[in-house]
């Protein structure tokens, strides 16, 4: 099942569809978001950075796009720019979006929601230039101040909306908004929920994180490694697990390997605690500057950001220039680099003490708690939602056949009723199911009947074997072991019992302490003995087991295989009763008729439907062969009769008496109120 009708299939049974925006339902044509900026040049990729840092840290909540551009560091710049930016680099994810168009036609409501700072007016520009133009409405987390994250901006969704939320399937690509969010929103502080589901979604995106690093290291094996050492480096540092992973990706490839875990990491984190650079940008520019050192291309722009952020001094930068220029090894270089880099060593040491360092280690810690907690959970559940998944999609098939022959057995009734025979096949499924009764109790008693003999013949065989065993020398003998064993446990058991008490009552005694330890050792040689008694009774009971069980229970289910065998033959051998053919030759006959007319009107749809499309009109839709599965025949209406006479009623092969004319009904009930009324005349000897 692909992601299209994944989607389709979970939301069948909700109303509405709330979406996120951004790597949802749209991708920016980028690597990363804040690559954009990157575009207009580093002088306002830098600046943009920190205005939307120094916006978030002065207010809480979602913060607007006028917010972020009112910061002094945006100084001259236009967000206009910014928007016609992300209108152009914005394209629709093809399988979300199929599964968009899908749900409009089949009705559903559809939603949007957002966690953005950027302008509803924008986010609706964007979803039109994609061809999105099925939604009802939207919700942009700057619009009211409030973040998905929280459930809050859940919560104003459903408020406005007056939905239910049983009613919506939200879809997102965020475990922490998207899942947790709407999980606030709906079920509130439920502590158990939240922590199972936050755990099973920790170790989920282990896992995520984990399966990325497969195509760069080569196995599985080396992935998971690489992980561990890699939530090692997150609990010790003040940086958190997802970011140190992406930067270890990133370093991997631009560094092959050489920067991407161990002392590289060091450095990397070392430097951007001293700098205050987030973890992620600065390893993509270190990485940069290493890559372009070793394989002799240009860092002008990877030692300018370093620059800018306090990494190098303006002194390192022109050493470092003058080295590439003069032709010298990369390796060379980058020491040089690398020495002045050093002078941050222990920046991420200091960093964890502060209390912001303090609180990120813990979440770290936690957030290991949490992983571990649910990767047994998360394994567990695998197979169960494999297992699910295949029978839920095989669920639709058999859905389609028992619909059909229900509608079928409908048709069948309905002609019934309207040839005069529903009646008719009534009374003759009920003289049948009788007789078949009959039949029935009469095989039944012929079966018993000869199982009479068998049952005599092994219980001869039974008790010979029984009076063997008792004959067997062995028997007896593994009996008195038995008998033996029982009587040393309860006789020891005793005399430890007396003993012990003996043995507690002259301690207290002056001068008897000797005395009382000599009872204590004589209570415990006694509970000895008593254990070898049980001991001895138990192995003359596995002797037992050993020798003769397997004869037993190879006398017991012969007994119940010769029985079942002489039943079965008395069963099948015994003649009817009472003749059945003739009323099921009379049933078959009118089922055939009704069957008949049934395959006319199939064959009278048909020809009309190939007119209408001779004729260009539209046609009814078919998805699958209309053509029903199980067809209704007086087999059928026997199997309603038996429950008739079982004291149940007709069933679903019978119309209900509200849909049957009142005519008609009272033709019907005739006979059984005639039935009745000469049963309660009739005079009593």
């Amino acid at each position: 099942m692909n992601l299209t009708e994944h989607i389709c299939h979970m939301a069948a049974r909700y109303d509405a569809v709330a979406f996120d925006v951004f790597d949802t339902l749209i991708k920016r044509d980028t690597a990363a978001p804040t690559n954009l900026f990157r575009l207009r040049g580093e002088a306002f990729y830098t600046a943009r950075t920190r205005a939307e840092r120094e916006a978030r840290a002065a207010k809480s909540g979602e913060v607007t796009l006028a917010e972020i551009y009112a910061r002094p560091c945006l100084a001259g710049y236009d967000t206009a720019q910014e928007c016609a930016a992300e209108l152009a680099a914005c394209t629709a994810y093809a399988p979300v979006q199929a599964a968009v168009q899908k749900l409009a036609q089949q009705g559903k409501k559809l939603y949007y929601i957002s966690d953005m700072y950027l302008p509803q007016t924008q986010i609706n520009a964007m979803l039109r230039r994609c061809g999105y133009t099925q939604f009802a409405g939207g919700f942009v987390s700057c619009t009211y101040g409030v973040q998905k994250r929280s459930g809050r901006l859940f919560k104003q969704f459903l408020h406005e909306t007056e939905l239910d939320a049983r009613q919506v399937l939200f879809i997102g690509d965020s475990w922490r908004a998207d899942v947790a969010g709407a999980a606030l929103a709906v079920k509130g502080l439920h502590a158990a929920w939240t922590e199972a589901k936050a755990a099973v979604g920790e170790a989920a995106d282990r896992e995520t994180m984990q399966t990325a690093f497969i195509p760069l290291l080569g196995s599985a094996k080396a992935a998971k490694d690489r992980m561990m050492e890699l939530a090692d480096f997150a609990a010790h540092t003040p940086f958190q697990l997802p970011e140190i992973a992406a930067a270890s990706r990133t370093l991997e490839t631009l560094t092959d390997g050489a920067l991407s875990t161990g002392q590289g990491l060091t450095m990397v984190g070392d430097v951007a605690s001293g700098t205050n650079t987030p973890f992620e940008e600065l390893a993509v520019t270190i990485g940069r500057l290493y890559s372009g050192l070793d394989s002799g291309r240009p860092v002008g722009e990877a030692m300018q950001r370093l620059q800018e952020v306090g990494a190098i001094t303006p002194e390192v930068r022109t050493k470092l220039e003058k080295l590439q220029a003069e032709g010298k090894k990369g390796s060379e270089v980058w020491r040089v680099a690398a020495e002045d880099l050093a002078r941050f060593s222990g920046g991420m040491e200091l960093q964890s003490q502060t209390w912001n360092g303090k609180l990120s280690t813990l979440g770290d810690a936690w957030s290991e708690v949490r992983a571990q907690f649910g990767e047994p959970i998360m394994d567990a559940l695998k197979p169960l939602l494999d297992d699910g998944i295949s029978t839920i999609e095989n669920m639709a098939v058999k859905a389609r056949e028992k619909g059909e022959t229900i509608a079928y057995a409908m048709r069948f009734m309905i002609e019934a009723f309207k040839q005069g025979e529903a009646w008719n096949l009534a009374k003759l499924g009920l003289t049948l199911a009788f007789q078949e009764s009959v039949n029935f109790l009469w095989r039944t008693l012929m079966g018993a009947f000869q199982a009479i003999p068998q049952f005599l013949i092994q219980a001869f065989k039974t008790g010979v074997m029984v009076f063997d065993i008792l004959t067997d020398a062995a028997f007896w003998g593994m009996v008195g072991n038995a008998f033996v064993g029982v009587m040393r446990t309860a006789v020891n058991g005793i005399l430890a019992l007396l003993s012990e008490g003996i043995a507690n009552l002259i301690e207290y005694i002056p001068g008897m302490g000797k005395q009382a330890a000599w009872m204590h050792g004589l209570s415990r040689e006694f509970e000895k003995d008593a254990d070898q008694g049980a001991a001895q009774a138990g192995g003359a009971a596995k002797s037992f087991i050993d020798s003769y069980g397997d004869r037993i229970l190879g006398q017991v289910v012969d007994n119940f295989s010769a029985l079942q065998h002489a039943f079965s033959e008395g069963f099948s051998s015994a003649a009817d009763v009472m003749d059945t053919s003739g009323i099921k030759a009379e049933m078959a006959s009118i089922s055939d008729r009704i069957t008949g007319a049934l395959e006319k009107q199939d064959a009278a749809r048909t020809a009309k439907e190939k007119e209408d499309a001779a004729k260009g009109k539209p046609q009814r839709q078919k998805t699958v062969d209309d053509t029903p599965k199980i067809k209704v025949s007086w087999e059928t209406v026997l199997a309603g009769s038996l429950a008739k006479v079982g004291g149940g009623g007709y069933g679903r092969m019978m119309l209900s008496a509200e849909n049957v004319p009142q005519k008609q009904l009272a033709e019907q009930k005739r006979p059984t109120n005639y039935s009745t009324s000469c049963c309660r005349n009739r005079a009593v000897p």
